[in-house]
């Protein structure tokens, strides 16, 4: 497994990091359970969670942070795993309204610490942004979510970089502490614009630019163009289920993928290991990427990128043409 320390922490992990969204509800507790463990045993040891998942399946609220502080119990293993999870994201009957006041997010945060079955979180995000309300009085809270002593660090999901650098340089200027990373939408496939949610921050070239000039962590999500070549090269385009199509079918990522496909039979991986690979490959920006897969042997096949670095020529060929 490559590891990679993240800037501006004490903290050293795995580059590929689990997501959780499912687990408790799409996926049992047993094999939640499963996937976990097979994470951890095949090098993994960062878990991504939100206060949020899945309540939109209707099974109860925060089950996967829930299913993830009962296997951390189980386990016994809370000092050997880096957890990361979110609050502040709005209701599900009311998405228009962002839930970023200082009593949303603590109440969020508090709960949090609850449904893990922990005293402490390594980091914290604030799962959306709200322009509305200006950086600075945002990362003003979070500074006060790490004066509790229960989190290590503070970080930002769908938030564009400009924020993030207006809201570090207000804590820098203040004696206050920056948010080390910025989660967002990033895959070597290049999405269709006007099929992104609106409400979702996507890579591309200028944000790209900006995090370079940086030392600010990337955390990816949907980092294998949620399955859309892994879908192309295994049932074929029409079989695609239309809003995956929608998202990523477009002349460049067709060429990428005649790209990806060369490279995956030299190499002897699969075509979605090599697209987390030519993530985590980067020199210019240190990227983490999520994973979510449903399945083991989606794990398992996810995972045999988990020593695979590619040099900047290969990663070049797939990433700028």
């Amino acid at each position: 497994m490559i590891y990679s320390p993240i800037n501006h922490t004490d903290l050293k992990a795995s580059k590929i990091i689990l997501g959780t969204d499912g687990f408790g509800t799409q996926m049992s507790k047993d094999l939640s359970f499963e996937m976990l463990d097979k994470f951890v045993d095949m090098g993994g040891n960062i878990i991504d969670t939100a206060s949020f998942y899945a309540d939109w399946m209707n099974m109860g609220k925060s089950i996967s942070e829930k299913t993830i502080g009962e296997w951390l119990t189980a386990r016994k293993n809370r000092d050997k795993i880096i957890i990361s999870t979110k609050g502040g994201h709005p209701r599900l009957e009311s998405m228009d309204i962002s839930r970023l006041s200082r009593d949303e997010i603590f109440d969020d945060f508090e709960h949090s610490l609850i449904n893990l079955n922990t005293d402490y979180i390594d980091i914290y995000w604030l799962h959306k942004d709200d322009p509305n309300i200006p950086p600075e009085r945002l990362i003003e809270i979070m500074n006060e979510i790490l004066d509790t002593g229960k989190v290590k660090y503070i970080a930002v999901s769908n938030w564009g970089y400009d924020r993030i650098r207006a809201a570090n340089d207000y804590a820098k200027s203040n004696g206050l502490k920056p948010f080390i990373a910025g989660q967002i939408q990033y895959s070597v496939g290049k999405p269709n614009s006007e099929f992104v949610d609106k409400l979702i921050y996507t890579m591309d070239d200028a944000e790209y630019q900006k995090y370079a000039a940086d030392t600010l962590n990337v955390f990816a999500f949907s980092s294998q163009s949620k399955g859309f070549f892994a879908m192309l090269d295994s049932i074929g385009e029409d079989k695609i289920p239309q809003a995956v199509k929608d998202e990523f079918l477009n002349a460049h990522n067709l060429e990428l993928y005649n790209r990806l496909k060369e490279m995956s039979k030299e190499k002897n991986v699969s075509i979605s290991a090599l697209m987390l690979s030519a993530l985590t490959s980067d020199d210019n920006v240190n990227t983490f990427v999520q994973i979510g897969p449903r399945k083991i042997e989606y794990l398992t096949d996810s995972m045999s990128a988990k020593d695979l670095r590619l040099t900047p020529d290969e990663r070049g060929y797939l990433m700028k043409f």
